[in-house]
């Protein structure tokens, strides 16, 4: 019975370890998917030059107007080329721009100036024709917004900050750090996982 009851209680003990192990292993996943999402935004402002607070609101706003982050995302990418080109003098860019009355060679400006630009255009297939030039085919799928205009484009913006979804540069740049650490909690994490597991198999 004595035999019986150290069983059971090793069991029991072991049971504990596994459960706040798996407990902590899940707090650490959720953890790792927020410091990604923080961390894909900052690698997109590194590529791009856009700031973190414009692609945030940029995304809100293409998945409100029935795209995705995804296809944001890659239309920022390409705008950023586009951009490029046109501050390197490339002739049909820098015609582009013009049209659409860009000034600017800061990112975030030029993006506004540019909705603002594909807004006023009297046709839908000519915004259709003038956002796939500038951020590629990605753009099928935003020319709703894109013809919304700047005011469009605010309204959702602002109601992306009142939901609290744009989070700040100082957040957003300490997600790689802490993305750093939970690596290495992970690996804790992991090896304790397995330590538990190992040490109980034939309790």
């Amino acid at each position: 019975f004595r035999g019986a009851e150290r069983a059971a209680l090793s069991l029991t003990d072991a049971l504990g370890a596994l459960g706040g192990a798996l407990a902590l292993k899940e707090f650490a996943g959720a953890a790792q998917r927020a410091f990604d999402y923080a961390d894909a935004i900052q690698d997109l402002s590194d590529r791009t030059g856009a700031s973190t607070k414009l692609i945030q609101e940029f995304r809100y706003a293409a998945q409100l107007s029935g795209s995705s982050v995804e296809v944001a995302d890659e239309a920022l990418g390409k705008f950023a080329k586009t951009l490029g080109l046109a501050q390197s003098g490339s002739d049909q860019q820098v015609k582009l721009f013009r049209e659409l009355g860009v000034t600017s060679s800061d990112f975030d400006t030029a993006l506004r100036q540019t909705i603002a630009g594909i807004s006023k255009l009297p046709t839908v297939q000519q915004r259709n024709a003038i956002a796939l030039q500038l951020m590629g085919k990605s753009a099928a799928t935003l020319t709703g917004l894109l013809g919304q205009g700047v005011d469009g484009f605010d309204d959702l913006a602002a109601a992306a900050h009142r939901l609290g979804i744009v989070l700040s540069d100082d957040v957003i740049r300490n997600a790689g750090g802490a993305n750093d650490k939970l690596d290495t909690l992970k690996m804790i994490l992991n090896a304790q996982f397995a330590n538990a597991v190992t040490q109980n198999a034939n309790s």
